[in-house]
């Protein structure tokens, strides 16, 4: 067990750091100050516009993709932003995606509110967030660094009668948590969940193991590489939950509010994953956390666990693994509680078979204490009393989850954690910065641990869904892998309006407007069709009221 010989955590534990330098500027002395954020500046533009352009989109009265768009344009940090956004063609959901309040489906969340775009002007800009009531909050990434915007709500009890509904951070200006305690549950309890994960006994009824949707043979041949899982799969469909403190204090008791903020979260943290070349061949495995069902728990859930509000960090762990998350790759709570000794999240670390059980795909199990699913963690989003910014709570999720992906912490020292101007990397076990190169990536010895369990039995849930890169235009893509595509997002690049792969787009990417251009040819059962602008795709056929074979088949009969 070579990769181990850092030293293996069996139970993953604090995610904490050294403090951030100061940001560039203070916020200006009038305005109500934000944990962990040095400077930021409020945001009070008209949100009627933008609420009612959504509402047409969203029930489908606007549906041309050329004015199917939002604008938002505001100002701030002494430069203009102006947003060009269109619907999502996906976020981090896997296909079917749940969404629940105290275990009943609901539709408060609508996935149509998720946008993406890009800052005019900057080509090289990546925008994604959420549209509810006109109000924009979401991230901005520019060649200017990142930029957060936040709801006022999820900080100030008292929005309401503020002045500004939203506001912009730099990336900068971000104070990671600073190092107290260190980065371990204290001794006692250390031992005592090592000790207690090591009683672990599988059930004898397991998991159904899924095989890949396409097979492990597409999926490599399509992106060019040897599958990485097991299973041929690249998705851990999860179970995402936030408890009744996360939604009356990060979510201001609104649960449309709730759900974008983990969702914006989590659209980051899927990135990090996506990205990463966990076997070292040159390039990106595709390895996708995704949501496949997301439950927003409060004081009347059955059988709710959590009404406490002062669990030990190790409890609260303990009573999330008691609810049975067999059918999830992993099971992730989000709560916002001020554990003891600044603890921001704890998972149960994977290891490759023949190790300790626990992380993803794993089978429900009999410890000594009864029966738990060991596919868990948890993380808070505060810290010593103070609220976590975006920037913060993704790289925790980020870290937790690698946890649970097969990565204990990084140690400290050698080419794992080289600090300097590069930093160190995710599984530090101190918070890093999130500016330097190395913050927001896994570092060789994570990215062999992780390797090392999804090569094995371990990645025996991960399921092969549709997926951006495989040249087949499918329902959420607005192109896939052609001359007017981002390939890598399966989204138009900016000012193009069509892909190639649909009927009525010319050669440069436009949607055709001469209503003489044929695009289907005639049948037996059906004439010419043309184009007729603005339309994309090519327009009903009209149909001959009997088939060529003249055999007097009427029109309901033609194939």
């Amino acid at each position: 067990m070579q990769s181990y010989a850092r030293g293996v955590w069996w139970l993953a534990a604090v995610f904490c750091s050294l403090a951030v330098g100061q940001g560039s500027a203070k916020t200006a002395a009038h305005l109500p100050k934000v944990d962990r954020v040095d400077h930021y500046e409020p945001l009070s533009y008209n949100t009627r516009p933008l609420a009612d352009k959504h509402d047409r989109i969203s029930r489908g009265v606007i549906w041309e993709p050329q004015i199917r768009k939002l604008h938002l344009q505001f100002t701030a940090y002494g430069r203009s932003f102006n947003l060009h956004l269109r619907p999502s063609t996906g976020g981090p959901f896997s296909p079917g995606a749940k969404f629940t309040v105290n275990g009943k489906p609901t539709t408060s969340y609508d996935p149509a509110s998720f946008y993406e775009g890009e800052v005019q002007g900057d080509p090289s800009s990546h925008v994604t967030g959420h549209v509810i009531g006109g109000v924009f909050s979401g991230v901005l990434k520019t060649s200017g660094g990142t930029y957060h915007v936040e709801k006022t709500q999820k900080y100030f009890s008292n929005h309401k009668d503020l002045s500004f509904h939203s506001f912009i951070y730099h990336e900068d200006d971000v104070q990671f948590p600073d190092h107290r305690a260190g980065c371990v549950v204290n001794g006692t309890v250390w031992r005592q969940l090592t000790e207690l994960q090591a009683t672990a006994v599988p059930l004898e009824t397991g998991r159904l193991k899924r095989s890949s949707k396409n097979g492990a043979e597409s999926l490599g041949s399509v992106r060019g590489k040897r599958a990485l899982t097991n299973t041929g799969g690249n998705f851990c469909h999860m179970r995402v939950a936030v408890d009744h403190l996360f939604f009356s204090q990060i979510g201001g008791g609104n649960e449309q509010d709730t759900f974008a903020e983990v969702v914006t979260a989590f659209n980051l943290v899927q990135e990090i994953y996506s990205t990463t070349d966990f076997d070292g061949d040159g390039a990106q495995d595709f390895i996708t956390p995704s949501i496949g069902q997301f439950d927003l728990l409060t004081l009347d859930s059955p059988n709710y666990r959590f009404a406490d509000s002062s669990i030990a960090v190790s409890e609260f762990l303990d009573r999330w693994s008691q609810d049975d998350h067999t059918m999830f790759c992993l099971a992730l709570l989000l709560t916002n509680r001020d554990f003891a000794d600044g603890v921001l999240g704890l998972a149960w670390v994977a290891q490759p078979p023949g190790g300790n059980r626990g992380g993803i795909c794993e089978d429900r199990v009999r410890l000594s204490v009864g029966e738990r699913s060991l596919n868990t963690g948890i993380v808070t989003y505060t810290n010593y009393g103070n609220r976590q910014p975006r920037a913060v709570s993704v790289v925790t999720i980020a870290h937790e989850l690698g946890h649970n992906f097969g990565s204990p912490h990084d140690s400290q020292g050698g080419r794992c954690s080289p600090g300097g101007s590069s930093g160190n990397f995710i599984m530090f076990p101190q918070a890093t910065n999130g500016r330097q190169t190395n913050n927001n990536r896994f570092s060789p010895c994570s990215r062999e641990d992780i390797r090392n369990v999804l090569q094995s039995t371990k990645s025996d849930c991960f399921a092969t869904e549709a997926f951006c890169g495989n040249a087949v235009l499918e329902e959420g893509e607005e192109c896939d892998v052609d001359r007017c595509c981002d390939n890598s997002t399966c989204t138009l690049l900016a000012g193009n309006e069509c892909s190639s792969q649909q009927e009525c787009c010319d050669l440069n990417c436009m949607i055709i407007t001469d209503n003489r251009t044929d695009c289907r040819g005639q049948t037996d059962c059906a004439l010419t069709s043309f184009c007729k602008y603005p339309f994309i795709m090519c327009v009903t056929s009209t149909l001959v009221l009997v088939c060529a074979s003249l055999k007097g088949i009427f029109l309901t009969n033609c194939q």
